[in-house]
């Protein structure tokens, strides 16, 4: 700060010597705080401690009198060293009233009649100062300039009550100060005693402590390691389950899609059996009817020339011999003929019939090669399962009627619809089919002769 424009700054060399002189005084303040009141301030709060153990009456409210003098005391502005010796007289007249107490052998009644009444005296004092410190400290500074002579006085007279009151203690009087000083000095070895066996203790407790903590650390890092071990086992092992229930998984897959393709693979092999047995029993139904119809259009051929012969024979009288020998003999020849032919066809039909018959008896049904394909796909039923003739098996082994008789228990109406009925052989529905010329239908053979059939018989001319 720049002392020009500072007022408080001193300006001549008077000014700067009352300040130093200020100075030195406060710091001799300083020091007597330092040294004599925090000192007996000390003394007090260990005398306060052991208060509350003294059942002597007035003691307790001696010593707190005299620690709120020490208190006020250091807030008086003027008379202040005055109200320190006055702090300082109570503080040790207290103390020597508790070396009293301490040296009393019989504790049980200190204090006498006589110095119980010193200390009400003592007690009544203390509070008198108190509250005089008390009303000298908030008193404003011109009360304070009007009052210092007789405040001066009137400190004097406390000290004196004070005093008064020390002697009246003649044992306590004659103690020494460093009596005090010994009793500070045992308890402050006691709290060293004692700070140093509870350091020793304490570092004895940490170093168990650590002993147990570095234990505690290595279990903590074996379990780890046990645990990382497990960890890692565990994985592995949950690896190997997912990777065998993805394998199995997979080969259920493709077992259901082997087995969805035998099924297929077998489900075409039955339709194109039915198929097969379909066309060969359509073959030989045509067939047969072929031949029947054959057979009856020879049969009808051989009523014909036999009418038509004896037609002839009616009509033909007046003709000569040799034609009618050569007529006889070319009708002879045509029965001949015709006869041949029909045996040779019936025995032929005989036969093919005797054949088919010994193959359907050797030969395998549709039942038999469907069993055998199931069987061998390992899907063969069992034998509690079989429906009745003409019902059909579906899943779950429940039966249920088959609109369509004969159907096999291996298959369902609905995966194996009949064929639609055929209508072009005999017995199915009419059509626009003819055999020969065309003017035969497979519904009648009335018309037939009429197609006009080329014969290698020359036709005989007629004579009326």
């Amino acid at each position: 700060m720049n002392p020009i424009f500072d007022n408080s700054y001193p300006n001549d060399e008077k000014a700067r010597q009352k300040q130093r002189k200020r100075q030195r005084r406060d710091a001799a303040q300083n020091n007597w705080f330092e040294t004599s009141v925090n000192g007996g301030t000390m003394v007090l709060a260990l005398l306060k401690d052991a208060a509350d153990k003294i059942p002597a009456p007035y003691v307790k409210e001696a010593i707190g009198y005299t620690l709120a003098i020490i208190r006020i005391v250091q807030n008086v502005k003027d008379n202040k060293n005055d109200f320190q010796l006055i702090a300082i007289d109570a503080a040790t007249l207290v103390a020597h009233v508790y070396r009293s107490y301490e040296k009393s052998e019989d504790k049980a009644h200190w204090p006498g009649k006589q110095l119980q009444e010193d200390l009400e005296f003592l007690v009544g004092t203390l509070l008198d100062i108190q509250l005089f410190a008390e009303a000298r400290a908030d008193n404003s500074m011109l009360h304070r300039v009007f009052n210092k002579d007789g405040d001066t006085k009137k400190i004097r007279e406390y000290r004196t009550k004070l005093n008064h009151a020390m002697a009246s203690f003649q044992v306590v009087a004659q103690l020494q100060t460093y009596e005090l000083l010994r009793l500070l000095k045992d308890k402050v070895d006691s709290d060293l005693y004692q700070a140093k066996t509870s350091q020793e203790s304490a570092k004895k407790d940490r170093e168990e402590q650590e002993l147990l903590l570095t234990e505690l650390l290595a279990e903590k890092r074996r379990r780890e390691k046990l645990e990382a071990e497990m960890h890692k086992k565990t994985a592995a092992q949950v690896l190997r389950e997912e990777k065998a229930a993805e394998e199995m998984t997979e080969m259920k897959k493709k077992l259901r899609e082997l087995e969805d393709k035998k099924v297929y693979l077998l489900q075409l092999k039955i339709e194109r059996l039915k198929k097969d047995e379909e066309s060969a029993k359509r073959r030989r139904e045509a067939e047969e009817d072929r031949e029947r119809l054959l057979l009856e259009e020879i049969a009808r051929k051989e009523r014909r020339e036999k009418e038509k012969a004896r037609r002839k024979a009616a009509l033909a009288s007046d003709s000569s011999s040799e034609e009618d020998d050569s007529e006889d003999d070319s009708s002879e020849y045509d029965d001949t003929d015709t006869e041949d032919e029909i045996i040779r066809l019936a025995a032929k039909q005989k036969a093919r019939k005797a054949t088919q018959k010994a193959k359907r008896r050797a030969a395998k049904t549709t039942e038999d090669y469907l069993s055998e394909a199931f069987a061998g796909a390992g899907l063969h039923p069992p034998s509690s399962l079989y429906p009745p003739p003409g019902y059909y098996a579906p899943y779950m082994g429940s039966y249920t009627p088959s609109p369509y008789p004969g159907t096999s228990p291996y298959g369902s109406p609905m995966l194996f619809p009949p064929a639609p009925p055929v209508h072009y052989h005999p017995g199915g529905k009419g059509s626009n089919m003819t055999i020969n010329s065309g003017n035969v239908h497979t519904s009648t053979v009335s018309n037939v002769g009429n197609d006009y059939s080329h014969s290698s018989k020359p036709k005989k001319s007629s004579k009326r």
